[in-house]
């Protein structure tokens, strides 16, 4: 398997125009490390957000450690692209998102919310870390420790 930078780099050198160009300028961006951990309203905290090889892995503030694969968050992506605003209607077709999609990157937007660099060039979905949290019921993403109840 390619390391994620690999793979980033032959998206970028095929060109997929202004998806290519967007992706670019958000490897530019300052990257974000945790150094305190992010309150959310509620009482709800992550104290560290990392990439492995298939996940992207959030500590909660509680103790509860998940795993979240790839392609699940690209298929949960809410963005105007994914989504009809009007109708909550799924454009996003799923047979359209690869099996071995990478997130190449990730971003803390605000205090709020996550935002996730996909290798289908996919940039601009916001997933609110209290969504990201419930995800944590559901059986595609893996959890572990005392808080395992979700919120």
């Amino acid at each position: 398997m390619s390391s994620p930078m690999a793979v980033y780099d032959r998206v970028l050198k095929i060109g997929h125009g202004s998806r290519a160009a967007r992706a670019r300028l958000n490897l530019r961006r300052i990257k974000h490390s945790i150094r305190s951990p992010i309150n959310v309203p509620g009482e709800l905290t992550v104290t560290d957000v990392s990439i492995d090889a298939e996940h992207v892995v959030i500590q909660w503030g509680d103790g509860m450690t998940c795993r979240y694969p790839f392609r699940y968050l690209r298929l949960q992506c809410g963005c105007a692209g994914c989504v009809e605003e009007m109708t909550g209607r799924a454009i996003l077709a799923p047979v359209s998102v690869p099996d071995d999609i990478l997130i190449l990157d990730q971003l803390l937007v605000g205090r709020y919310a996550m935002q996730f660099m996909f290798t289908d060039g996919h940039t601009t979905g916001i997933y609110p870390l209290k969504d990201l949290r419930k995800m944590s019921q559901f059986d595609a993403v893996q959890c572990e420790g005392p808080g395992r109840r979700g919120i």
